[in-house]
């Protein structure tokens, strides 16, 4: 172990926790740790309060017994934040369910451990065995074990999943909630909560009851946002190197001289810089707390990751090799760099950028997948980011100037070597993601978790309650600064002071965003001319028949977000860009319909009074196909149907609560389990399990876009899941826990069929 090489197991004295504690500093010390508590491990006639301080200031990590007594207790809560002072890894151990809002002390514990893996001891409750394996396989992340601990894992005949630390995956305790969080995040204690603002269009009234989605106190604006420039702040402006010495990067001092430095390492023909500029911003900083936001390691090595380093060929960087690797400042570029140092015996490197200030180094981990080989880029037509001041830059001739060696491929690791879209997404990685509940709003978010080819979102500042399940390849998330990419205001972490930037927010070492080549193409482009905030006539999905005023909230690819003016969002649809179910403002005029003005208008509607009055403009007629254009015809109410028309695709067999399988029309080449929750003639409300009910949608009842259960699997095509769902899914045992059953297949017509 690294320091004191021991573990300090802090505890709150009463029987039960001390015979507790006991029996896991054996099994601690068993698996070769060596664990540290007052009682055997004080000399008698020590001074006790010197020895717990100097042993909380040595050991490697603590273990913190967690009772109701231990967040009453003085002494337990100042080792607790002395740990948490001294950046040592801290391990929460509960023995008991814990309410933290009784004291003060109590808030305070709550406030150092929120953001930590928690492993539960409570007795009768928990095995063990198992929260005991899950534990040490925490501790060998951050300590060298003495001993050999495979024996004590083989006499506990538990599986490598839990003594790696990985939680065990348990299916949801009731389908339509989302599987419970692996890691008890909790916002720090008197957080403010922030409301549902309403649109500020001077035409809408107040909307309803708050909808707690996370968003800052602020209103949101369909006017198109101002374009935002990236990067906001420019880099320092180093001067360019292209000869055999270390980079020169400009140090700007105060009294406005260019002072040059050199690389860290080689000497300064100058020597020591003077007067050099204060390091960006810390978390600490911009958020007053002593670190950033952390999630537990899920011990997830991405979405496959295989070694392919040749037989024989060098297993290890080097410093001093060039490579192609991802800005963390700026996670669309991918450029010249070196390794500057290496450690933990190579597992770890220290990446630099060619011509650039050292300011921007940063650590990895060898198998990062920051780090590609020399013309990665070149293979696959990504921009390569040359050293400032290069002219018509290439490999070869660069490699041979500097005297210099590229990292062999046979280091990289397979997912390093793939391509972009490759969606190597790891917890932690920050991104931008689309708040479900508020589909209008993009928010800053962190991949929490990686499980089964599925990704965990967390809005950051916010309660793990609003997170959810996606796969890797959705368009609900974009890498960071996409929406300044296209326009767009990305939602700032909850708490977050002032404005936001990402530059500045990744100035913590802490914070790494996922890097822009991992994501797919619809990820990281915007293809509609639709824009936020024209104006169009839509129809109401829940009310076909009426075809109202309404707004372009939000374009994502080829969809198109429909809000109807003066309306709660809770109305508002997802569409493609060539739904008939949209059309150009005058429409319903130049055919005869009838047009429903917005909710609380109380004049006569006008269109050019009205977008006159907003501020506002139409969407170009010239945007929209022939079909949105033209005529439709109007639906009418359905007569009952005549018994013939039981035999297939009959309404009547659609029944509230049957299961089946249907198109996401935002997403249409996701096919998904799904409910009806109502009917209306031969019409029937579709609604995907678990999801949010504004990617509900009506459709009739012989659509293609409804199918009988087992359609996906007779086309050999993925079903999508419920939300959440985090087990094998088969049809068979999903219908028996649910207590429901399937629309007949007779229902169905031969195209839903087929």
């Amino acid at each position: 172990m690294s320091e004191g090489g021991f573990i300090f197991i802090s505890y709150g004295r009463e029987p039960q926790t001390d015979t507790f504690v006991k029996q896991l500093k054996t099994d601690l010390d068993a698996a070769g740790f060596k664990a540290w508590i007052d009682i055997c491990d004080i000399p008698a006639g020590s001074d006790w309060h010197g020895a717990i301080g100097t042993a909380v200031q040595n050991c490697s990590a603590m273990i913190a017994v967690i009772t109701q007594k231990y967040t009453a207790s003085r002494y337990c809560t100042n080792e607790l934040y002395q740990a948490n002072g001294d950046g040592k890894p801290i391990y929460p151990v509960f023995r008991q369910d814990v309410d933290f809002s009784v004291t003060e002390s109590a808030r305070g514990v709550k406030y150092v451990i929120s953001g930590i893996n928690w492993t539960m001891f409570r007795p009768d409750i928990d095995d063990y065995d198992a929260s005991l394996a899950k534990l040490i396989g925490g501790l060998k992340e951050k300590c060298v074990i003495a001993g050999n601990l495979s024996s004590k894992l083989s006499q506990m005949q538990i599986s490598p999943a839990q003594h790696t630390g990985v939680p065990h995956l348990q299916s949801p305790q009731q389908y339509g909630q989302p599987p419970p969080s692996t890691y008890p995040f909790v916002p720090p204690p008197f957080a403010p909560q922030y409301l549902h603002s309403p649109y500020p269009n001077p035409t809408t009234p107040p909307m309803g009851p708050p909808y707690g989605s996370p968003i800052p106190p602020v209103g949101v604006s369909y006017s198109s946002p101002v374009q935002q420039g990236y990067p906001n702040q420019p880099y320092p402006m180093p001067i360019p190197y292209y000869g055999q010495q270390s980079p020169q990067p400009v140090w700007p001092s105060p009294q406005g001289q260019q002072l040059q430095g050199y690389y860290p390492g080689v000497p300064s023909p100058h020597g020591p810089l003077p007067n050099q500029p204060p390091p960006p911003p810390t978390y600490h900083q911009i958020f007053g707390h002593s670190k950033a936001e952390q999630f537990p390691e899920k011990h997830v090595q991405g979405i496959d990751s295989p070694d392919v380093a040749a037989a024989g060929a060098p297993k290890e960087f080097k410093v001093g090799m060039r490579v192609e690797a991802v800005d963390r400042r700026f996670p669309y570029f991918v450029c010249v760099a070196t390794i500057a140092d290496v450690r933990n015996k190579g597992s770890e490197v220290l990446v630099h950028f060619d011509g650039w200030t050292a300011a921007y180094d940063y650590w990895c981990g060898s198998d990062a997948i920051e780090l590609h080989p020399v013309g990665w880029c070149e293979s696959y037509g990504w921009e390569l980011q040359e050293p400032r001041g290069s002219v018509k830059f290439q490999w070869n001739s660069y490699l041979k100037e500097l005297d210099a060696e590229a990292a062999p491929k046979s280091i990289f690791k397979k997912h390093q070597l793939d391509g972009p879209g490759s969606l190597y997404f790891k917890a932690g990685m920050r991104v931008e993601a689309k708040d479900r509940k508020n589909p209008a709003l993009i928010c800053v978010a962190t991949i929490a978790e990686v499980r089964n080819r599925r990704l965990l979102v967390h809005f950051d500042g916010w309660s793990d309650k609003y997170d959810y399940w996606c796969s890797p390849d959705t368009v609900d998330i974009h890498p960071a600064m996409w929406c300044g990419k296209n326009g767009k205001k990305v939602q700032a972490p909850k708490g977050y002071p002032g404005h936001f930037q990402w530059n500045v927010y990744l100035n913590d070492s802490a914070i790494n965003p996922a890097p822009a080549h991992i994501f797919t193409s619809d990820q990281i482009e915007a293809f509609s001319i639709f824009k936020p905030g024209m104006k169009l006539e839509a129809k109401d999905r829940l009310n076909p028949l009426l075809t109202c005023v309404a707004t372009v909230a939000d374009v994502r690819n080829q969809q198109v977000l429909i809000h109807f003016d003066g309306w709660s969002d809770q109305y508002d649809y997802w569409c493609s860009t060539n739904s008939t179910d949209v059309h150009p403002a005058g429409w319903c005029s130049k055919y005869g319909y009838d047009l429903q003005p917005p909710n609380g208008y109380d004049k006569s509607f006008n269109w050019n009074s009205y977008l006159s009055s907003c501020k506002a403009t139409r969407a170009p007629e010239n945007i929209f196909t022939k079909e949105q254009i033209a005529k439709q015809k109007q639906s009418a109410k359905v007569a009952s149907p005549s018994k013939a028309s039981y035999q297939h695709g009959s309404s009547a067999l659609f029944r509230v609560g049957m299961k089946v399988e249907a198109k996401d029309r935002q997403y249409p080449t996701l096919i998904c389990v799904a409910t009806i929750i109502d009917t209306r003639g031969n019409e029937v409300l579709i609604h995907f399990d678990n999801w949010s009910s504004s990617y509900d949608y009506w459709c009739k009842t012989t659509s293609t876009d409804i199918h009988p259960i087992g359609w996906c699997k007779r086309r050999n095509h993925t079903l999508q899941p419920p939300n959440g769902y985090a087990r094998r899914f088969t049809w068979e045992s999903y219908l028996a826990e649910c207590d429901a059953e399937q629309v007949p297949d007779n229902a169905f017509t031969s195209d839903q069929r087929d």
